[in-house]
């Protein structure tokens, strides 16, 4: 996995946060053990 693409989502994980827009829990924690996994 290019780090670029993972800056990028970790960028729209955040822009959404702050956008407060609903996020299933399972598929936070499901992006957070992917980017783990990167």
């Amino acid at each position: 996995m290019q780090k670029g693409i993972v800056s990028d989502f970790e960028t729209l994980l955040a822009e959404l946060q702050e956008k407060n827009i609903f996020l299933n829990r399972d598929l936070i924690l499901a992006a957070r053990s992917f980017l783990d996994l990167n």
